[in-house]
């Protein structure tokens, strides 16, 4: 399939003075590859889908530094929102669930015990976009993503537990480690622990939960402007209860 995006508002409003539009920002193009299988066992036990793809992302968007005259200062650093590059972009991405009660002994006519388990590998190179780019990382495309998760039932009580991991990525084109002012840099590994329990009885359910039960400190994005400028951090552990009545 082919890929187009057009340039938008967004892409042209900047309230930042640090942040430079280039007046030749053109729209991007591409196509997609994709190749994959999937399978449902009949009585529903298990299932499973896995696919390959290649993308091709020609004048990609994105913001690199560049140092431009000041009639103050000289010369000083800003970021320019520009047509970077072309991007290259092969992964393999899966996903997989199964009834697991029986395999473990539990009497499956009282018990659903339903491991699942979702990744995806990528690797996004960019091809052209001078010394600075070429060769580089794609911006915001961790190479390993897992969320691997159990959902356990019995009778009117249900819990679920998810395991999210990213693996450690860049921010920019330029793959910067770290900069003064945490617009820019590596965006570290990250894993997140949501759960939750639930309760039915007849109309009523009652749910439990748990987001980032480990109370992890972790952060998923660097802004230029607001809310930053720098490091956005994403939220603590929060607990949850929730009542749906149904008639």
């Amino acid at each position: 399939s082919q890929n187009y995006r057009a340039i938008n508002f967004a892409d042209l409003a900047v309230v930042n003075p640090n942040l430079l539009i280039d007046s030749a920002l053109a729209d991007e193009r591409g196509y997609n590859l994709e190749l994959g299988l999937r399978g449902t066992e009949p009585a529903g036990r298990w299932r499973y889908d896995v696919s390959a793809f290649y993308l091709r992302y020609a004048n990609r968007i994105g913001v690199r530094e560049v140092l431009i005259a000041d009639p103050v200062l000289v010369e000083r650093e800003v970021s320019l929102r520009t047509n970077i590059g072309r991007a290259d972009l092969i992964g393999l991405e899966g996903y997989g669930e199964v009834e697991a009660a029986g395999l473990v002994g539990l009497d499956e006519g009282r018990w659903s015990l339903r491991p699942f388990l979702n990744a995806s590998l990528i690797r996004g190179r960019y091809r052209t976009g001078g010394p600075a780019v070429a060769g580089r990382a794609v911006e915001y495309v961790p190479p390993l993503t897992l969320r691997a998760g159990l959902t356990v039932r019995r009778g009117p009580w249900s819990a679920q537990a998810l395991l999210t991991h990213v693996r450690q990525h860049y921010s920019d084109a330029t793959n910067a480690v770290r900069v003064a002012d945490a617009t820019r840099g590596i965006i570290p590994t990250y894993s997140v622990i949501d759960a939750n329990l639930g309760y039915t009885y007849e109309w009523l359910r009652v749910q439990f939960g748990a987001n980032n039960l480990a109370d992890a400190r972790y952060f998923t994005r660097r802004a230029t402007g607001y809310p930053g400028p720098g490091i956005i951090p994403a939220e603590a552990r929060s607990l949850y209860v929730s009542a749906r009545v149904s008639l």
